[in-house]
């Protein structure tokens, strides 16, 4: 038996009337559950009886409920893998995933089929594409999304490592999924709820954060991982609604964003009983690589302009190629927990010391007490006029100029700040603050050249800041 069927049957052991999963529509005890992905795992065994082990695959397509987890749990158990896709993504698009990653069937809310499966020309999927566990995609510097493939080994190294890791510092008995299934934050939550046992809460749509904080109340929710830009729209949420609160959160838990101090601060009266950590990992490293507790002792070291990345999780391999003088350089990750590839493009993993690495894009280093600190991008170093620069570290640079959040991008060679206001300050207002700043500290080559203001940042599904709006 696989190690992961095992981690999966092992959490649906025990006493038959504890509540095991909420969604926003019913609680279902250990049995109501067990018997739900048992309905699947039948179903997957008696379709996948003819295929071969590589091909037992199922491209998950359901509304946003205790199916979809307990259709998860049961690929696990049939040892097949899983694709998780949206309901609201573009049916040809959708149609695009199936065909690269060369799913066998589909299950929707009406059927369960089997699809072509017929691979685009490109796909890069070969024999060493076995005995996956998922498969996300995830957008890739080209803007063309990359089909990222976890093998089961991988999934498990990242339970071993979490288990190994938060052993005694996870203390929550329920937690509530935030990101998107098709978001592999989402596999965090699922994985510290499999090595903890703890109750899954899910709401219908991740952007409705009204639902979730009242499902997080109802069932005093232990435990939340969202995004830094989720995580302030919640704490906006807080001041309007009366009677809201989240002193029962035990462990809060942040990445896919820089952290910074003042949201930490924020966090900690949100929460003010929650350990706070930073988490850290690329999608091709299965969801985290590295961690960061978030200590007390920490707000006394003044330069630091946001949280690190912390440490290594266990038999994760770290090297930073780093250029003097101020050792800064690219972040590479090694170990058990590595992608097995992409399905649509070249693997760009890295041979160094005889080790494979795989190249984040990450600028960081490594400080005298081993900490690792995240600097931006290397493709935030873009050129502006000719002159190189780093978006994050002028976004830094803003911090306490107006009562809001500025973040910066480069359009037609210029510098455009969108800006999140906290109070009712004329936006012009606003605009004089971040233009005399700009002017008595910043290069002429650093400065917005237009300022836009809004109330609320533009989300994508994933949680993170859209552009596109």
């Amino acid at each position: 038996m696989s190690r992961l069927r095992e981690l999966v049957q092992s959490y649906l052991k025990g006493s038959d009337s504890d509540v095991l999963v909420t969604d926003q529509s019913a609680t279902f005890t250990r049995a109501e559950f067990y018997k739900k992905v048992f309905q699947y795992v039948n179903l997957f065994n008696q379709s996948w009886a003819s295929v071969p082990s590589s091909s037992k695959s199922v491209a998950i397509l359901l509304e946003r409920n205790a199916d979809y987890l307990a259709a998860i749990f049961a690929t696990w158990i049939s040892g097949g893998f899983y694709l998780p896709l949206h309901t609201n993504t573009p049916i040809s698009l959708n149609q695009k995933y199936i065909d690269l990653s060369g799913i066998s069937f589909l299950l929707t809310n009406d059927s369960f089929k089997k699809v072509s499966g017929k691979k685009n020309e490109a796909s890069y999927i070969n024999s060493e594409f076995n005995n996956l566990a998922y498969i996300i995609f995830t957008s890739g510097s080209t803007g063309e999304k990359k089909g990222v493939a976890i093998s089961k080994n991988s999934l498990v190294a990242y339970a071993d490592a979490i288990k190994s890791q938060f052993s005694r510092k996870f203390t929550a008995r329920s937690l509530i999924i935030n990101g998107e299934l098709t978001f592999d934050i989402s596999i965090a939550d699922l994985i510290f709820a499999l090595i903890f046992r703890a109750e899954i809460c899910i709401t219908e749509e991740s952007k409705n954060l009204l639902s979730l904080c009242a499902l997080a109340q109802q069932r005093n929710v232990e435990a939340i991982y969202a995004v830094p830009s989720t995580w302030e729209k919640i704490i906006e949420l807080e001041k309007k609604i009366e009677d809201f609160s989240f002193s029962c959160v035990r462990n809060v838990f942040s990445g896919g964003e820089a952290l910074s101090i003042s949201l930490v601060r924020q966090l900690k009266e949100l929460c003010p009983f929650a350990t706070i950590f930073n988490m850290y990992g690329p999608t091709e490293f299965t969801v985290n690589a590295t961690y960061f507790e978030v200590t007390d002792e920490l707000f006394s070291d003044t330069d630091l302009a946001s949280i690190p990345l912390g440490y290594p999780l266990p038999n994760v391999k770290v090297n930073i190629v780093a250029n003097p003088p101020d050792n800064t350089g690219e972040l590479y990750l090694s170990g058990p927990q590595m992608m097995t590839g992409y399905v649509n493009a070249k693997t760009p993993f890295v041979v160094k010391d005889g080790l494979s690495y795989y190249p984040t894009g990450d600028l960081c280093f490594k400080d005298k007490t081993g900490l690792i600190h995240y600097i931006g991008r290397i493709r935030d170093y873009d050129k502006v006029s000719g002159y190189r620069v780093n978006l994050l570290s002028i976004e830094r640079q803003f911090e306490g100029v107006i009562d809001g959040t500025i973040k910066l991008r480069i359009s037609d060679g210029k510098i455009i700040c969108l800006v999140r206001q906290n109070d009712n300050e004329a936006e012009h207002k606003i605009c004089e603050k971040i233009n005399q700043f700009a002017v008595s500290f910043l290069e002429p080559y650093e400065r917005p050249s237009k300022i836009y203001c809004v109330r609320e940042f533009p989300l994508n599904s994933s949680g993170k800041l859209d552009w596109r709006e």
